[in-house]
């Protein structure tokens, strides 16, 4: 090949390069997105995990609507967990974050205070996950 050839070889080679560079990155820009979009299913899980917080504030968690391993572990912590929720005041904000190891991940405004809540349920639809962070 001559040289003149050489550079126009390469020069189509990096061309196709770019291309493609840029096909790829459109492709993954397809995946990374603002956060998931809202469903029904997302909905009901706000609303219980809304409920969840207002029991537990008032010193009456719904047993009944938590798996068992669950409930015992609300059982033995529901005193001082119901003391850290009424000394927050009352929920004045719930903001989806995104799911997280299984659950799905909240932050919540409280009039005192902030904390960050992860909740997921069971198959059958009791609450099988609930976890809250202070912030």
């Amino acid at each position: 090949m001559g040289e003149a050839n050489q550079r126009s070889f390469g020069k189509g080679k990096r061309s196709r390069i770019a291309r493609w560079s840029a096909h790829l990155l459109l492709a993954a820009g397809l995946f990374i997105s603002a956060p998931p979009a809202r469903s029904q299913a997302d909905a009901q899980v706000q609303s219980r995990l809304r409920q969840a917080i207002e029991d537990l504030s008032a010193g009456r968690p719904n047993l009944d609507q938590m798996e068992p391993m669950l409930r015992v572990a609300v059982e033995q912590q529901q005193a001082r967990m119901s003391q850290t929720l009424q000394a927050l005041g009352r929920v004045t904000n719930i903001e989806y974050v995104g799911p997280q190891n299984g659950t799905q991940v909240y932050k919540v405004a409280f009039e005192r205070g902030n904390s960050v809540w992860a909740i997921a349920l069971s198959p059958n639809g009791k609450i099988l996950t609930l976890y809250f962070q202070p912030l």
